[in-house]
């Protein structure tokens, strides 16, 4: 039998919490991710591209220290949201359609 406290665990893990961040648009820099519990953002990032989530990253610089940024590609983001409107209004349409009889 799996514990609860093991299960909350991974439902709540770092990688689900990061992916969920970019989904809503957002990027992090590996610094950033420390309020997501992980010093090892790389980690996480290379788990989500073998998974199959289209993240990018970029460079950016703060005076002398330079750094990645990463986040989901917007094409991919505007894909998922138009997927959630069409799963939105097939649900409607078949809420909203007459019943049949057999």
């Amino acid at each position: 039998m799996i514990k609860e406290t093991t299960i909350i665990k991974k439902v709540n893990s770092p990688e689900r919490r990061i992916l969920a961040h970019f989904l809503d648009g957002n990027s992090l820099t590996v610094k950033e991710a420390q309020r997501f519990g992980t010093t090892e953002l790389r980690k996480v990032v290379s788990r989500l591209i073998e998974k199959g989530w289209p993240i990018i990253s970029e460079w950016e610089q703060d005076g002398d220290k330079r750094f990645k940024r990463y986040r989901i590609e917007p094409v991919a983001l505007l894909d998922r949201k138009i997927a959630e409107a069409q799963a939105d209004v097939d649900a409607l349409k078949w809420y909203y359609s007459e019943p049949t009889i057999s």
